[in-house]
């Protein structure tokens, strides 16, 4: 499992992640024996800056959880300190010395500030040579877009740590049989810490939800906490270090400038700020600035993914400086000297190398969206690539599918609707609530007898009785009726239903014909029937006839036996 993943129960293709990630990280990919997409983070080419986190509208991506594994070094009863990153005043829904009385609750040893790190990064970073530009490197995800997608500008990256691996340096060099857990509101923290040139220094990174989760689980009521817990942190107290979180905090922290019009430092955040430099960098533009401090979150580590509080910047800001000015720290007393503690890093080409299709091959995977000119090619960005040829080129890399083409697929499906709505052998009709006709197609035109007009947009009572769409609009109820328009010569069976909310449909299967042929079979079967008994009228009277001849016959041969009989009787 990578450290963001994608739920694919909840993933809904809608490709939201995909316009959102600056470095293009999400592959789309069909799913076995499905219509549906899914989006999968490519772990290569990510900076686990956390954006497609926070804008999935299904809540699909998700940040591996590491609480199992800070649980798991308490239980074992050895020395856990908690590193905690100055956001946390602005990060977390509690006081700062709550969350300091909540972690000793959750079973930290020790709770120390990341922001004495800070300072020794930012000491470090006054120290390096004049002459030449330098990034920050405190930023993991601005490090990882360097490694990743500009290796070529490794060199501009300073050689120093981030404040988590120095804090946690600093307490190994204090006590090597510690565990060190960071805890931060940024999910390439969890990347950096499981670097292996760290060795293993920070035993286990959190985020800022995962701990308030766990909070949560552990503690019932914060303003109860024992009053024993001690709300202030352990370990060296910081001074101006616990401002880092903010835009500019780095240079502020090391005493430099922060004069907007010092052409010797900068100050850029948010990953777009980030990129535009980069190129200008990489096109080989001239650069006079000494030290470009960079953040991937706008306006620094308080706009981090993993911050729990929602409120706005101004707001986090206000609470970061209010904790500054009301906490304990040095207060303008110089950084202590510390021995031992390595705070230089070595950076790695991590460039995945990817394909580009030729000219010709580029062409073919437009054309098969439909792109066969210029202006086919709407750049729409729906895709969440920022023009058609990028999204062609995702494809050909294998990032991306030919139906993630929007206008491509609504385009396709409307031809095939179009194409059965027009070869359908019966007619049909939709119109509006207001029975406006919507739709017709040419077999409706011909019923109609209106095969030389459009009708579109017109009043359906001007061509036929509107009363039984009228009903369906009225009742949202399926009429299915026979009826028989004598002035246009013609009998339908029709279907009239709901079409949605707005739309009525009308299905008229023509059965002239039929009832034509039936009305003739009709006629036949009542002239037969009639024959039949005619004949049979006519076989009855013949048949009475002959009754009565025989009856006649009957009688007198019955007379004249009766006289012989007697006549012979007498004799």
């Amino acid at each position: 499992m990578g450290l963001i993943y994608t739920n694919e129960a909840r993933c809904r293709d809608c490709y939201k992640c995909v316009r959102e990630c600056q470095v293009k990280a999400i592959r789309i990919r069909d799913v076995t024996g499905s219509e549906a997409q899914r989006a999968e983070v490519m772990e290569e080419r990510c900076i686990q800056g956390g954006r497609c986190v926070l804008v999935c509208p299904q809540q699909a991506k998700r940040v591996r959880n590491n609480v199992g594994k800070a649980k798991e070094l308490i239980s074992t009863g050895q020395t856990v300190v908690a590193s905690l990153a100055p956001s946390f005043a602005a990060g977390l829904p509690l006081r700062p010395e709550r969350v300091v009385a909540a972690l000793r609750k959750l079973g930290f040893t020790s709770v120390q500030e990341t922001s004495f790190g800070a300072e020794l990064v930012a000491a470090e970073h006054k120290r390096l040579p004049y002459g030449r530009t330098f990034l920050s490197s405190a930023c993991p995800a601005v490090v990882s877009l360097v490694e990743k997608h500009f290796p070529d500008l490794i060199s501009y990256l300073s050689p120093v740590v981030s404040p988590m691996i120095a804090h946690a340096r600093f307490i190994k060099s204090v006590d090597p049989e510690a565990a060190v857990v960071f805890i931060g509101p940024c999910i390439a923290k969890k990347s950096e810490a499981e670097e292996k040139q760290y060795g293993g220094v920070v035993d286990v990174a959190l985020d800022f939800t995962e701990l308030w989760e766990w909070m949560q689980e552990e503690i019932a009521d914060f303003k109860s906490l024992p009053a024993e817990l001690k709300t202030e942190f352990d370990g060296p107290q910081a001074d101006i270090g616990k401002l880092f979180p903010l835009e500019g905090g780095m240079l502020r922290t090391a005493g430099m400038s922060m004069d907007r019009l010092d052409d010797t430092v900068m100050v850029l955040s948010g990953l777009e700020s980030c990129l535009e430099l980069l190129r200008h960098l990489q096109l080989g533009m001239p650069c006079k600035v000494g030290l470009i401090e960079l953040l991937a979150c706008t306006d620094g580590c308080i706009n981090g993914p993993m911050v729990v509080n929602e409120e706005d910047v101004f707001i986090k800001k206000q609470r970061i400086v209010d904790y500054f000015s009301r906490s304990h720290r040095r207060k303008g007393k110089a950084l202590p000297e510390i021995k031992g503690v390595e705070l230089y890093r070595t950076y790695t080409n991590r460039l995945f190398p990817l394909p580009l299709p030729s000219e010709a091959e580029l062409n073919e995977i437009l054309a098969r969206t439909g792109k066969t000119k210029v202006e086919d090619q709407l750049n729409c960005g729906a895709c969440g690539y920022p023009t058609c040829k990028d999204k062609a080129i995702a494809v050909y890399q294998g990032f991306a599918e030919l139906k993630m083409c929007i206008p491509f697929m609504r385009e396709r499906a409307e031809s095939v609707s179009n194409r059965v709505f027009a070869s359908m052998p019966n007619g049909i009709i939709i119109v509006n609530q207001e029975l406006k006709i919507l739709e017709i197609n040419d077999v409706a035109r011909r019923m109609l007898g209106v095969m030389g007009k459009n009708p579109k947009g017109q009043a359906l009572s001007l061509y036929m009785d509107p009363v039984n769409f009228h009903q369906v609009a009225v009742s949202g109820s399926v009429l299915n009726l026979t009826m028989n328009y004598k002035q246009k010569d013609l009998i339908t069976r029709e279907i009239i239903f709901p079409l949605g909310p707005e739309e009525i449909a009308g299905i008229f299967i023509d059965i002239t014909e039929d009832s034509k042929r039936e009305e003739q079979q009709d006629l036949l079967n009542n002239e037969t029937i009639k024959r039949a008994e005619e004949v049979i009228s006519k076989q009855m009277q013949v048949a009475q006839e002959i009754a009565g001849l025989l009856g006649e016959t009957t009688a007198d041969t019955k007379v004249q036996l009766t006289k012989l009989i007697k006549l012979v009787k007498n004799k």
